[in-house]
């Protein structure tokens, strides 16, 4: 297959058995030395589907079909890989949208970027939502709450639209990818720093902490905001206080606490304005 961006020839290697066992479809980077050119694509197109599905061999060799070199590898210990996922991947996409096309040939090393087309912000959000929703099948509640985006991000290819688009800012990337998705619920974002907005967020933050806990606030503990998912916002706002994210919550709970509240309430106010 052709790299659109050099106009250069890139092979594309698919392992199509294991020991003559276990069918097994897999993407490895040219290791001529160890391949055999693959005449037909019948038996190659047998074992995809074997692994994977009738529609899953149907989408994938619409990949295969555009590549200018195809090796069939019989190995007795396949090189180590992490590809075996994108290639899965690649199978669930709907194929005859060349976006999709274009994101398939980027995944298994075709494409050694994504083309130069128009309304790159819409392609992003839209590979990003069939990541997420299909592939993943994770519900965006669920990816907020996921410690590893950006993982997932470069493992998948999409960590420029990421950079580029949102400038890394998970708040920018949810606002207008999953915009269901309230901004303290994102687990690692920088939403806690951001004047008004980081303030209510805290609020709610420490609000969900009483709800979930079915405590009073008096009652709620760091390891409470730890076990919910606050531990950093506990730090990073109240010092790893829980008496002072009560009293700033719910002023009157703690008194001895409550001049500390004031203060940093009036310090973010004035300093985010």
């Amino acid at each position: 297959m052709r790299d659109l961006s050099k106009g250069l020839p890139k092979k594309l290697h698919l392992i199509r058995h294991i020991n003559g066992d276990v069918p097994l479809i897999d993407t490895l980077p040219a290791y001529d030395s160890h391949a055999e050119r693959l005449e037909g694509i019948d038996d190659l197109t047998y074992y995809i589907k074997q692994e994977f599905s009738l529609e899953a061999a149907d989408n994938l060799l619409k990949i295969v079909e555009k590549c200018d070199d195809v090796f069939d590898l019989n190995l007795e210990q396949p090189p180590q890989t992490n590809l075996k996922e994108k290639v899965k991947f690649v199978t669930t996409m709907d194929l005859s949208d060349q976006d999709m096309i274009n994101y398939g040939c980027v995944l298994m090393g075709a494409y050694k970027r994504f083309p130069k087309v128009k309304g790159q912000m819409e392609l992003g959000k839209k590979y990003m939502r069939f990541l997420i929703l299909n592939h993943l099948e994770m519900s965006p509640e669920e990816f907020a709450q996921e410690p590893h985006k950006t993982r997932i991000f470069k493992k998948y290819e999409l960590m420029s639209f990421f950079s580029q688009n949102y400038g890394s800012s998970l708040e920018q990337l949810f606002k207008d990818v999953f915009p269901e998705v309230e901004p303290y619920k994102i687990k690692d974002a920088l939403r806690w720093s951001d004047g008004r907005e980081g303030l209510i967020n805290a609020m709610n933050a420490i609000d969900l902490v009483v709800r979930k806990t079915k405590k009073s606030p008096k009652q709620i503990t760091q390891m409470d905001f730890r076990k919910e998912g606050y531990g950093g916002m506990l730090i990073q706002v109240f010092g790893d206080c829980p008496q002072l994210a009560i009293e700033f919550r719910y002023p009157g709970t703690y008194l001895e606490y409550n001049e500390k509240a004031q203060s940093l309430l009036k310090n973010l106010l004035e300093n985010h304005t």
